[in-house]
Order: structure tokens, then sequence, then C-alpha cells
């Protein structure tokens, strides 16, 4: 047993089903050689590494090594019939009596199936992110015309000074439940359109949006090329039925968010 091969820890960029040659000039993260660990038919994409984590105040530093390893992921995918994208600073150490090497093979061999369950599931597509928001000030207009809104303007208009400023509090909360509301009953409404044409759909976290919008729904879908057109369809069409929708949509990705 090699002790110098005993001290490298695994660098896992992914794992790949039906591996052919892998090309035998990949560089990673930090220029490091990569190359494949083969266990029946999947395979480990690694590189030798330090069992310390990649880590650096250096924004711009940290920046490339994440460019780097979706490079290596990204390579992965024209070379294998699937992959399971892992995450930055996936690292598999050595022990005593076990080398890196060892540990990843075992390792390979003891999820086999559900690894290959997980490729099965994946193969042929790929993963996207559908962003939906509500303009503001396009929303807002929409609704000066419903009945609860208008009954409040036309007492504004009637109303004395002092009043008036507590009717127009009743509006603003007023416009704040419909404009709710309204989100609510879109988000509600697009996740039942959007992940009824694709393989999967998560919802994920809302996020703070522009000064004049609201993001009112986050998702990532996993889909298929034929399901990705029917899917820039639905997006398409919901986007033409209102005018205060507004879409973000990006990919294809690797399914990191499937895996």
């Amino acid at each position: 047993m090699n002790l110098i091969d005993d001290c490298k820890a695994k660098y896992i960029y992914c794992i790949g089903e039906n591996p052919g040659n892998w090309p035998s000039e990949v560089m990673g993260v930090e220029g490091s050689l990569v190359y494949h660990v083969v266990y029946r038919d999947i395979a480990a994409v690694v590189h030798d590494c330090a069992e310390q984590p990649y880590n650096s105040d250096d924004n711009n530093k940290v920046i490339d090594w994440v460019l780097g390893h979706q490079l290596v992921v990204d390579k992965a995918c024209s070379c294998y019939s699937s992959v399971l994208p892992f995450t930055f600073n996936s690292i598999v150490k050595g022990k005593e009596d076990l080398s890196s090497h060892e540990i990843l093979v075992n390792w390979l061999e003891d999820n086999y199936d559900n690894f290959k369950l997980k490729l099965g599931k994946i193969k042929g597509k790929k993963e996207y992110s559908v962003q939906l928001f509500l303009d503001k000030q396009v929303s807002l207009s929409l609704l000066q015309s419903e009945s609860d809104i208008l009954e409040l303007q036309v007492e504004l208009l009637g109303s004395a000074k002092g009043k008036a400023y507590f009717v127009q509090e009743k509006i603003n909360k007023k416009i704040g439940e419909l404009m709710a509301n309204r989100a609510d009953s879109y988000c509600r409404q697009f996740y039942h359109e959007i992940s009824s044409v694709v393989s999967e759909c998560k919802l994920c976290k809302l996020k703070q949006a522009g000064r004049n919008e609201i993001m009112i729904i986050n998702l990532v879908c996993l889909a298929g090329d034929n399901e990705v057109e029917v899917l820039g369809d639905v997006l398409e069409k919901i986007k033409s039925n209102d005018i205060a929708i507004k879409i973000k949509f990006s990919g294809p990705w690797p399914a990191y968010s499937f895996v």
C-alpha cells in the first residue's frame, strides 16, 4: 500500500453512468488533473486533494474554484449517459487502514443501487429555474377597479380632512390584502400549471425582488427536451394572460436539486 496515496483525499465532482474513456487532460479546481474511478457501470469523477476543504477569504478565488467545479461537471455530462452532480467541496478522506481510493470504491459499491435509481430518474433531463414576479405598479393599477377599493375611494372623496386620513389607511390596508391574496392565488395556479408539464417540480424559498416587484413563486424543474418546449408554451401563456406578471427562466443546469 502506498503511504503517500493513503494520505490523499478524493475531491468528487459527480457520479456518471455508462463510463467510456475519460479524457486524459481535463483540469478541475486549482488546475488539478481530473480522472474517474469506475465501479461496474458507474464512475466517480474526482481529483486527488488534501483532506482540508477549499477555503479562502478571496471571493474571486472561490468563484474560480466553483467555476472549475462546474466546468468538470459539464464535461462529464457530455461523457456519460446520466450524471449525478455533487456540490462544491465534496471530499472523501482516507483512514489509517484504508486509502481514499479504497473508501471511494467501497462507497460506490455500498450505494450502487441508490445511485442507479437516481441516475435513471434524471437520465435525459436537466434542471431549470422558473421565477415569477408581480409588478407592483401594474398590479396596483388593476386593483383600483376592485369593488372594495372603489367604495372606499367614494368614501374618501366625501370625507373631511381628518377622516380622510383614516379612509386612506383603510384603502392602503385593503390594497395590501388584495395584493397578498392575488399573489397567493397566482402561486397555487402557476405551480399547478407548471408542475403538470415537467417530470418534477420543487418550490424554493422566495427571494427579495426589485423595488417594484414581488416574487410570487420560485421553482426548480426537472425536465426533458420535449417537456421544456411545453414548459415554454405554458410560461408564454401565463405572461400573455396577465400584464402584471414577469418571468425569469434559466437553464439548463445539471440536476443538483434532484439528487
